[in-house]
């Protein structure tokens, strides 16, 4: 592989780890739509301050961007960490969380005024021996988006993973799809290389054996023939005798 590009898949995956091990931080906190039209809040009502964070009655609310006027709202499971994608008409939002442990067994959240859809580890088939660790958490998620069905008037959220799987979940029906990620180019490269490498190495070994062999062969036939014309000169003065 590209050395560079090795370099810069261990950061990436240094920096989710690094994420991943820092406690979760229970803020309030704020989301916009890709085209800013609207904004989702992430709030708990004041005289819930001094309770715990999960004793907190937390709520999504979204809103219009220009004229701050609500547009829906419901109440909301924190995670911990803030995130997620709000759509540009503003009905939907959704997270993805980025590792998984006993703890946090929820992994992805699709959310709208009326429903509330909840997905875990089981749900996409995810084997703990497939995916990458840091020191107390299971990285699992390497990006997500959402993008629309080309034949229907629903919305596709994808998901990447990081043992090369792409999840996608049409929003309005559950239905979930999940396929192995396509090999870049680059990759394929990778690894048409390494069977070549891998090949003329064999191939190398198996020349040098040869060799070894012959120079055996050749060389218990020259002790063969340099000995049997010493026993031929000795013979006749043995016979003298």
């Amino acid at each position: 592989m590209n050395t560079k590009l090795t370099i810069l898949l261990a950061l990436i995956l240094s920096c989710f780890q690094v994420k991943a091990d820092l406690p979760p931080c229970w803020l309030e906190y704020s989301i916009y739509s890709l085209d800013s039209a609207y904004r989702a809040d992430i709030t708990f009502p004041k005289e819930d301050s001094i309770k715990t964070p999960s004793e907190k009655r937390w709520q999504i609310k979204v809103f219009d961007s220009k004229s701050n006027n609500a547009k829906w709202e419901s109440s909301f499971l924190h995670g911990g960490y803030g995130g997620g994608i709000l759509s540009n008409d503003g009905k939907l939002y959704v997270n993805a969380e980025f590792f998984m442990n006993s703890e946090l067994s929820i992994l992805v959240t699709i959310q709208t005024e009326d429903t509330t859809i909840y997905y875990s580890a089981d749900d996409f088939n995810l084997l703990i021996d497939d995916l990458p660790c840091s020191s107390s958490n299971i990285l699992w998620r390497k990006d997500f988006y959402l993008e629309p069905e080309v034949y229907t008037d629903s919305t596709l959220l994808c998901i990447e993973t990081l043992n090369s799987k792409r999840i996608v979940i049409q929003v309005s029906n559950g239905r979930i799809q999940i396929t192995e990620k396509e090999p870049s180019k680059e990759k394929l490269n990778n690894i048409i290389r390494v069977k070549i490498l891998s090949l003329s190495t064999v191939i190398l070994i198996g020349f040098g054996i040869f060799l070894l062999t012959l120079n055996n062969l050749l060389r218990h036939r020259i002790i063969y023939t340099y000995t049997k014309q010493v026993i031929g000169r000795l013979l006749p003065h043995i016979k003298r005798k």
